[in-house]
């Protein structure tokens, strides 16, 4: 058999990557080190057409051919972004481009909620595809699969030519960025105006707007590895646990940078044996956990937590965002000061909340109702344990911030949030 082109096929198997390397004279099978440098290698060649199928990636240049099977596999494993970094932007913001061009005509006044929440979800996918690290709407996991948009009609991203973003006579993979800003932008706007629309008709919303004297700084190097390593996790256990992600993300980056293998930095000894509930928005119940050195002392309906599990980055972030979820509940959902509680604690800032009461002549209800008011942090030097400035350096790393921050509260189906203005903002 004669081929034109010389073909890397990848695959995982089991969990190890494969590459099939095939020529007109030469049929080679590499694995593990040996295939991912060959994915390192394919990453340098130019590509004139993407191919996105159901579970597929191809990528075809002038005398190559690359293929991805398990291509779902291969997203959720964070592979590609890893070694294939300059290629995959290049397919990211192809993305961006070829769903603009689908629905920039498209208005939504005057189609059903379900369409909405549909168009919601591949805009908002298409967003986190590109880098922009936004939650993903309902359960729509579009990785490059079919998305049915009319009862009798459906669309799949499909053949998408790249010569519009590529340099005619560069080997480089270069991108107009102006353009792709542009148009991530108009498809943030229309996804926002959706989804909004669906949150009115669901859900009672609460809003508070603060001002914060600090320069934001998500998009620094602490940030970047965060979210490059840990996203996915964040995105499934914040969305879990009726989190914002960028919620979750900044307390991580504060707490570890995702250097330490205490991710969210839970002090297992403070927290031992005492029995946690918050509402598991994944299963719609309330679920109990406890960290325990002795399971047996506990009935089956408590999720255990030993030290060993404590460390695997996945039940770290989901115990992480349940003590926040806790925090939460106890200032009656008021961001800021849950904030504040996961690193001085419940107990310390209620103290807090007293002194600001006594110094202010506001009831502490008048102060936790009232999200917009931060003058409890004037009266945080009377806690000498923490952080004394921690709500400050969580906000800092608050990525897509004028998306505001939320926590969703299941017993009374309302959606809080804080829309957070810094000094370096337009």
């Amino acid at each position: 058999m004669r081929y034109d082109k010389i073909l890397y096929e990848f695959n995982i198997e089991g969990n190890e990557i494969v590459c099939n390397y095939v020529g007109s004279n030469y049929n080679n099978k590499y694995m593990r080190m040996e295939a991912v440098k060959r994915l390192r290698h394919t990453d340098n060649f130019r590509y004139n057409k993407v191919i996105i199928g159901k579970n597929e990636l191809k990528l075809i240049g002038n005398d190559v051919k690359i293929v991805f099977n398990n291509f779902e596999r291969f997203n959720k494993s964070n592979i590609l972004n890893k070694y294939f970094k300059k290629t995959m932007k290049l397919v990211k913001k192809s993305i961006v481009l070829n769903q603009m061009s689908r629905f920039k005509d498209m208005t939504l006044s005057n189609i059903s909620l379900e369409h909405k929440r549909a168009i919601a979800g591949i805009m908002t996918t298409t967003l986190l595809l590109t880098g922009s690290h936004m939650t993903k709407v309902d359960d729509l996991n579009i990785y490059f699969d079919e998305v049915t948009m009319d009862d009798d009609k459906s669309d799949t991203v499909k053949d998408i030519d790249t010569s519009n973003i590529v340099g005619e006579n560069d080997n480089k993979v270069t991108i107009d960025e102006n353009r792709v800003s542009s148009i991530e932008e108009e498809i943030h706007n229309q996804m926002k105006k959706s989804n909004e629309s669906m949150i009115n008709q669901d859900v009672n919303v609460v809003s508070g707007d603060i001002r914060l004297n600090l320069e934001n700084i998500s998009n620094g190097p602490k940030s970047r590895n965060v979210l490059d390593n840990y996203k996915d996790i964040i995105d499934f256990y914040s969305k879990k646990w009726g989190l914002s992600s960028n919620l979750v993300s900044s307390i991580l980056t504060q707490e570890s940078g995702g250097y330490n293998a205490n991710l969210m930095q839970v002090e297992f000894n403070t927290w031992k044996d005492q029995i946690i509930t918050a509402y598991n928005f994944n299963d719609n119940c309330y679920q109990s956990i406890v960290l325990t050195d002795d399971p047996s002392r506990y009935k089956n309906n408590i999720m255990c937590i030993s030290r060993s599990e404590f460390l695997n980055p996945k039940t770290n972030i989901s115990i992480g965002s349940i003590i926040l979820a806790y925090s939460l509940k106890a200032f009656d959902y008021n961001i800021p000061l849950a904030i504040t509680a996961y690193n001085f604690g419940v107990g310390n800032v209620n103290k807090v909340l007293n002194a600001t009461s006594y110094g202010t002549g506001k009831s502490i209800d008048e102060l936790i109702h009232d999200t917009s008011n931060l003058e409890f942090l004037k009266y945080r030097n009377i806690i000498k344990v923490g952080d004394p400035k921690y709500f400050e350096h969580v906000m800092q790393y608050v990525e897509n911030y004028k998306d505001g921050i939320t926590a969703f509260n299941k017993e009374n189906e309302t959606l809080y949030r804080i829309n957070a203005d810094y000094e370096d903002s337009k």
